[in-house]
């Protein structure tokens, strides 16, 4: 919908089919706001060798928005119903990443895929071309800052030609506020979204 918008052609993959099914709803009910662009049902791991991806290289931006980490697979507890809210059930799913052989937990091992799938999908890229990633942050705890979107930029610049060019800062100001941790601690209410601008520099 972003392309359709801006004028761009745009090439989407998605891993659950019902929101595919979202978006062609959408782009039925308002054809005169969105053109119907291609949106492909698959794994991201999988971009770089897919060929209804592939015969349409280079490609100019490459967008994400990934679930951060086991964020959403962790009990909410400031809804009533307490339950986890992840997007999917499906273990390949980004959001419900377990530890690998009990050795890296969910947080680092969500790092190190999804390095290896900007990395992939950066083949695809024209030299020049910007990778564009959405994350947000943990809340710290004792043993770990829980920076996200600093941990995101240390993993992706390791990318062979991958230069971090800077963020801009999302405020979701829809999020209702919380007085957490009081009267006892302050513990920051977490609002804002970090938008991670990357360049691919050598082919």
């Amino acid at each position: 919908m972003a392309c359709s918008l801006s004028e761009r052609c745009g090439y989407g993959i998605e891993l659950n089919p019902d929101y595919i099914a979202i978006y062609h709803q959408i782009c039925q009910r308002e054809p005169g706001k969105y053109q119907q662009m291609p949106l492909y049902q698959g794994d991201a791991r999988n971009v770089g060798t897919m060929p209804e991806i592939r015969v349409n290289a280079p490609y100019n931006l490459i967008l994400t928005d990934p679930p951060y980490s086991d964020m959403l697979s962790r009990p909410r507890t400031k809804q009533s119903s307490g339950e986890a809210t992840p997007f999917t059930q499906d273990k390949s799913d980004l959001g419900n990443i377990e530890s690998i052989a009990h050795e890296s937990p969910p947080y680092k091992a969500f790092l190190d895929e999804l390095r290896d799938i900007i990395a992939s999908a950066s083949t695809l890229l024209v030299k020049g071309g910007h990778v564009v990633v959405f994350c947000k942050d943990f809340q710290p705890t004792a043993h770990h800052h829980n920076l996200l979107h600093a941990d995101m930029v240390s993993s992706l610049v390791t990318i062979p030609g991958m230069r971090y060019r800077g963020m801009r800062i999302w405020a979701n100001m829809t999020q209702r506020l919380y007085p957490l941790g009081y009267p006892y601690a302050f513990v920051a209410n977490q609002i804002q979204q970090y938008i991670l601008i990357f360049r691919k520099e050598v082919d």
